[in-house]
């Protein structure tokens, strides 16, 4: 079989693209988070967002996520005494100035959204350090139901 270079460009190519593992950094780095959403009134809903952090992750730490595009912010319900919370432009920022090794952390806020509970979605990103380096895990999961 003859190699044109064309075909070897796109055997290499998808050689590349093919390279990346699909399983989760969040094991890697063992660093699970978990988004929980109810429906507490009409078109009203609470978010619990749960961190917990294994023993690869210390030191300043951050999550955050774009609202979901139809949803408003309303207010904080409650959070960790380590955690600042603040909402800037559309986006959730959860920040420690500390992260701890084998703990759980864990944020409560409400939102407006005329969606359905099973229509809304909501994305983002950890940043932490391990081993003296900084890495980001990118949070695609869904919400859970309780």
């Amino acid at each position: 079989m003859k190699w044109k270079p064309k075909n070897f460009f796109l055997f290499l190519s998808l050689l590349f693209l093919f390279s990346f593992t699909v399983s989760s950094d969040q094991n890697v780095y063992d660093i699970i988070i978990q988004k929980t959403i109810k429906k507490i009134g009409k078109h009203l809903y609470q978010v619990k967002i749960d961190v917990k952090n294994g023993g690869m992750v210390n030191g300043i730490a951050k999550y955050e996520a774009k609202l979901p595009l139809s949803a408003d912010f309303v207010k904080e319900v409650s959070k960790d005494k380590t955690v600042n919370f603040k909402v800037e432009k559309r986006k959730i920022k959860i920040i420690w100035m500390y992260l701890r090794n084998n703990k759980n952390y864990s944020t409560v806020f409400q939102m407006r959204s005329h969606r359905s509970i099973n229509k809304l979605k909501m994305y983002g990103d950890f940043h932490g350090h391990s081993s003296g380096k900084q890495f980001r895990l990118r949070d695609t999961t869904s919400f859970l139901l309780p």
